[in-house]
């Protein structure tokens, strides 16, 4: 890359010198003096048509090399300058250009050498800067020059010059072009098998909480007494990268805790259980699994090659080992779970290691179980509501006890949440959530923990209080992603909406009212979390699609995934990328 930058600094020093033969033959007479000058006019405007080409070719290289636009412009306004020598720059340029790197790199070296002999002969280099102008007012200088120029830059060399380095710039536009081809063919192809992805996780875990939550696992006469905390999953930044991309079947964690309400909860703690999905593909379906289960043991186990990686905060990884699946079949197949209840009362679990206790179904889907650990309930838990206004009165030198909800915290759970959604919603996650529905378990008395969603077992499906005299208005152009725009501004803003509205906001409707203030401070939201985060919220807020399409629709899933999911994910590897610079 110091090659562009070399030519990136001649080219104009070229241009210039150019102009000064123009304007120094002004000042001679003579019919000679004037066809020159009409000469080098016509090499002015080629070799600056040329410089223009190169400059935005260059430019567009540059486009995702590089992250923000002033940073563009430094290089191209410093041509000589260190950043084009840092090896970062190169690295992430050969990763873009990919076997178009090599071709791309000789061109513009190529060019480079051109010019670097062509200023050698025409003696550039020894002329200072800062003696150009007064050179230049010297009238000898000037003929001594123009006759200098004539001899080494006559037409046919310059009709050589010019044909190389349009050639040159033929060749660097169509190598850019053919990279950015690539890589957006290559970005479409990996996102719909992120997609692909998505939707069998979202089946799965569709099916798993029929099974649990409607399901016929608990017989306990206590059930009222317990409560799940379905964990969100933390989405990877790696979507994008086919190394990264997630093999086998869709794994959930789910907490079984004691309801905190009930004093004679038969539970003193928590158990963390980790499902399994696997699809039922014979034609009898669930009805030929259960007529095995009287000839089933205990599923074997065996460790993963690697460490399966959880994240609870992002300070803090719990690494564990994996536990894999051996294929069930005649004797292996595991007993179904009956009663969750008993199984995990059950004093014969190890609960040092990861044990398998079974699996639960519905028509589809069996999910095999296993026992992760035993979880402490001494620490409370709290909600994205509170952590917000907690964070929010900590920056503001409010309160010298909180802890503090970091950009960077936000915008990944603003990721996680978004994936959520197409993941969850309809199932753990309830039709009209907010950020009070959203809750943490700390790991630690310091520590953020990994979100979750509480399901009380003691509600009856379709009764919970956030269904209870819900609106519905034409204001609201989805039902689905407009919970997600609202925080997705608490989160940007780091305030609740409560916070954030004025008496103009009012309204005898929660959801017009909060959509009121929403809309106001939607430039708040671009200024502080950038343009792609404010249009993802935009999309939430007024969304433009079909009002009653739901989430079962492959057009609607398609739809968040690129214009909510996507955007988001790239803001936030844009702010990662920053992160680690500084």
């Amino acid at each position: 890359m110091e090659a562009a930058g070399f030519v990136l600094a001649v080219l104009p020093l070229l241009l210039n010198q150019l102009d000064n033969y123009v304007q120094g033959l002004e000042t001679l007479k003579g019919f000679r003096a004037k066809r020159y000058r009409r000469e080098l006019d016509g090499y002015l405007s080629s070799l600056g048509t040329q410089q223009a080409i190169f400059v935005n070719t260059l430019e567009r290289s540059l486009d995702g090399v590089v992250e923000y636009q002033n940073e563009v412009d430094d290089l191209i306004k410093n041509p000589l300058g260190n950043f084009w020598k840092e090896p970062t720059l190169q690295s992430k340029l050969k990763t873009k250009m990919d076997r178009n790197y090599i071709p791309f790199e000789r061109t513009m070296t190529e060019i480079h050498v051109l010019l670097e002999d062509l200023s050698r002969q025409l003696g550039w280099d020894k002329i200072m800067p800062a003696t150009v102008e007064k050179y230049w007012n010297s009238s000898s200088n000037i003929e001594r020059e123009v006759k200098k120029f004539r001899d080494i830059f006559s037409k046919s060399i310059y009709a050589d010059l010019l044909n190389r380095i349009n050639t040159a710039n033929t060749l660097l536009k169509t190598l850019v072009e053919q990279s950015d081809y690539r890589d957006t063919t290559r970005k479409r192809r990996l996102s719909n098998h992120t997609l692909i992805r998505y939707r069998k996780s979202r089946r799965s875990a569709s099916s798993l909480h029929k099974a649990i939550i409607r399901g016929k696992c608990w017989k306990c006469p206590c059930k009222h007494q317990h409560t799940i905390h379905f964990v969100l999953n933390a989405p990877s930044l790696d979507t994008l990268d086919p190394l990264a991309q997630g093999r086998g079947n869709p794994r959930f964690r789910m907490i079984f805790a004691p309801n905190l309400h009930m004093d004679t909860s038969v539970w003193k703690f928590g158990h963390e259980i980790e499902t399994e999905a696997d699809m039922i593909t014979s034609s009898m379906g669930v009805r030929y699994v259960c007529q095995l289960a009287d000839h089933t043991k205990d599923l074997s186990l065996k460790p993963a090659k690697g460490k399966a990686r959880v994240q609870f905060s992002s300070d803090t990884i719990i690494t564990s080992d994996e536990v894999v699946l051996s294929k069930p079949s005649g004797s292996d197949v595991p007993p179904p779970i009956t009663d969750i209840c008993q199984i995990l009362s059950n004093s014969e679990i190890n609960r040092d290691t990861q044990t398998a206790l079974g699996w639960v179904s519905d028509e589809n889907h069996r999910h095999n179980v296993y026992y992760v650990r035993q979880v402490a309930d001494s620490l409370k838990s709290k909600s994205l509501e509170d952590l917000i206004t907690a964070s929010s009165t900590f920056s503001a030198g409010q309160s010298n006890v909180g802890l503090l909800f970091s950009q960077r915290d936000r915008l990944r759970l603003a990721v996680g949440l978004a994936c959520s959604v197409l993941e969850f919603h309809g199932s753990w996650l309830r039709d009209h959530w907010t950020a009070r529905d959203i809750k943490f378990m700390p790991e630690s008395s310091t520590g953020l923990g990994s979100p979750y969603i509480p399901w009380s077992l003691g509600t009856e499906p379709g009764n919970s209080q956030d269904q209870a005299s819900v609106l519905t208005t034409a204001l609201i152009r989805s039902q689905i992603l407009f919970p997600l725009g609202l925080v997705l501004v608490e989160l940007s803003l780091c305030q609740v909406l409560e916070t954030l509205s004025t008496p103009g906001d009012e309204d005898p409707h929660e959801a017009v009212a909060n959509l009121k203030t929403a809309a106001r401070v939607l430039p708040s939201v671009m200024e502080r979390s950038g343009p792609e985060y404010a249009k993802v919220v935009e999309h939430c807020l007024f969304w433009h699609g079909s009002q009653d399409t739901n989430l079962e629709s492959d057009a609607m899933q398609e739809k968040v995934f690129e214009l909510i999911i996507m955007p988001l994910m790239e803001n936030l590897r844009s702010f990662e990328d920053w992160w680690q610079r500084y």
